[in-house]
């Protein structure tokens, strides 16, 4: 059993694909949040607009450096080798390059809603109304379907059942849910409206235990499918940093708890979010750790069979 180190070009994929996971919650995230929030102020809305706009436009171009950094790492010939036309071609005519098309073409549509939305926010004088949340949930939608559909197509994923593949979705999916809302949700502690604060964290507390629990079960679901023995969590380099993942999960699930079962009920008697924020910026912490592993999980490792 040993660890995989990765070289330049590996390495260049891993962070790349960990632009990518932070793009695609960003968007899952930043929609879902637009959806809960009690706040429809042109600044609280701008700020979840420019949050998926950044974050999708840093892993459009992450999508694009991976697909060169895999040609790169086919000739092996410095950086020249990222510009071969002819392995480029040859790349884009496989499974790879219809998954970084995909990706190219999810992350394009969430960029130019957003942009579409911060500009006709700009114009207004009043907060903005029903159409503008409904046309940017539909764009995220379009947008996360494209993407989430290009991670069943290549990967470990990819060649096991479909019951297997729409556990993937159905996790990924989740994650985002959660992960991407939690720099919205800080941002929303930002105020002196508690009662307004309270009930929008208080219903997202409630939805998350909807959206845990699926992805406690298309986890479990996808372990069973990726290991051959329990046995795998603790004798491979894989099982090891799956179940780091695992743990660190843990660990996001007891501050979120605390978070939804401690310190959201005493916000408007302590009139205070910065236990809270600190809570929350912990969450994220975890989180980044959590994609992270993700990332090096389905980059450099795999399971043993």
């Amino acid at each position: 059993m040993s660890f995989v180190l990765p070289n330049g070009w590996e390495l260049t994929s891993l962070l790349c694909k960990m632009i990518l996971y932070l793009g695609t919650v960003s968007i899952a995230g930043g929609a879902f949040c637009l959806w809960l929030s009690h706040d429809n102020s042109r600044r609280y809305v701008r700020k979840s607009l420019l949050y998926v706009l950044v974050s999708s436009g840093l892993a459009l171009n992450a999508v694009i450096v991976m697909f060169l950094a895999q040609v790169g790492g086919i000739n092996n010939d410095g950086l020249a080798g990222m510009l071969d036309w002819t392995m480029i071609s040859f790349i884009y005519g496989t499974e790879s390059g219809d998954v970084a098309v995909l990706r190219v073409l999810g992350f394009a549509v969430a960029i130019l809603g957003s942009i579409l939305a911060l500009r006709h926010i700009a114009g207004l004088k009043a907060p903005p109304g029903k159409r503008l949340y409904q046309s940017f949930w539909l764009v995220c939608g379009i947008s996360l379907f494209l993407i989430v559909f290009s991670f069943r197509v290549v990967g470990h994923i990819s060649v096991l059942p479909l019951t297997a593949q729409l556990a993937v979705i159905l996790h990924l999916l989740a994650i985002s849910l959660w992960v991407g809302s939690l720099y919205p949700l800080l941002t929303m502690c930002q105020t002196d409206r508690y009662a307004d604060l309270q009930f929008t964290l208080k219903k997202f507390g409630d939805l998350a235990i909807y959206i845990v629990s699926v992805i406690v079960l298309s986890g479990l679901l996808m372990l069973w499918q990726l290991l051959a023995t329990p046995g795998e969590l603790l004798n491979t380099a894989y099982g090891l940093s799956l179940l780091t993942k695992i743990l660190l999960v843990l660990a996001l699930l007891l501050v979120a708890a605390t978070n939804k079962l401690m310190l959201v009920p005493r916000l408007v008697i302590q009139q205070d979010t910065r236990q809270l924020k600190k809570s929350i910026r912990l969450e994220i912490v975890l989180a980044t750790l959590i994609l992270f592993l993700t990332s090096y999980l389905s980059t450099l490792v795999g399971p043993d069979h």
